[in-house]
């Protein structure tokens, strides 16, 4: 029997978490399936996971997108959430369930008005659980559109391990970093496309000396 998510996840205490999400049957519907290529994908899931990192209690460390599974390391506060304040909260859910431009700040006050959904808000923002929920849903929700399907595309459970120290951080950062180099689809820290290493090297280039 899989162990429930809220004993794998600390309640209280921030810790880091090395988590991973796969796809149905392992299938490579974000790489080549079925004699088509859908590297493509992989941009879709990076943008929805840095827009979510704008917006959860949560610090990503590391990730790397595969053809049919994702690794990310994150430091996740699950009381950071409950500190902030009611229009930081409202700022922040509507980073990651955008309205148009023109009506954000209309609906940021219609939002203030409602502290019950409000409160519901607060409460998925500091949750691990919501977090991979709101990174998979419109991912699948999107490649099923494309595919003119129906159905899961990731598996339901997804892998968290607790990282108890700073040793078990670096050690599984470093393990997400090689992940493309392991699936031989890499050769240089450069060809490591949607990868948190490809992202910090090209800050790195950019940086001023």
């Amino acid at each position: 029997m899989a162990t429930p998510r809220s004993l794998l996840v600390d309640p209280e205490q921030p810790l880091c978490y090395h988590l991973v999400s796969r796809c149905v049957r392992r299938a490579w519907l974000c790489g080549h399936h079925d004699g088509r290529a859908y590297a493509h994908r992989k941009r879709w899931i990076e943008q929805r996971l840095m827009q979510l990192a704008e917006a959860f209690s949560v610090d990503v460390l590391a990730f790397a997108i595969m053809s049919n599974h994702f690794h990310i390391v994150v430091y996740f506060d699950p009381r950071a959430a409950q500190r902030w304040t009611n229009h930081e909260v409202a700022e922040r859910w509507l980073r990651a369930f955008p309205v148009p431009q023109a009506k954000r700040g209309e609906a940021i006050e219609q939002l203030l008005t409602q502290p019950e959904r409000l409160q519901r808000y607060r409460q998925r923002l500091g949750s691990l659980s919501a977090f991979m929920q709101h990174l998979k849903q419109p991912i699948a929700v999107r490649i099923n559109q494309e595919d003119q399907v129906k159905g899961h595309l990731f598996e339901q459970r997804f892998y968290s391990g607790a990282l108890l120290d700073e040793r078990a951080v670096l050690t599984a950062m470093r393990y997400v970093d090689l992940n493309p180099f392991r699936a031989q689809i890499a050769e240089t820290l450069q060809d490591a496309e949607h990868t948190s290493i490809q992202r910090r090297m090209r800050a790195l280039a950019h940086a001023p000396e």
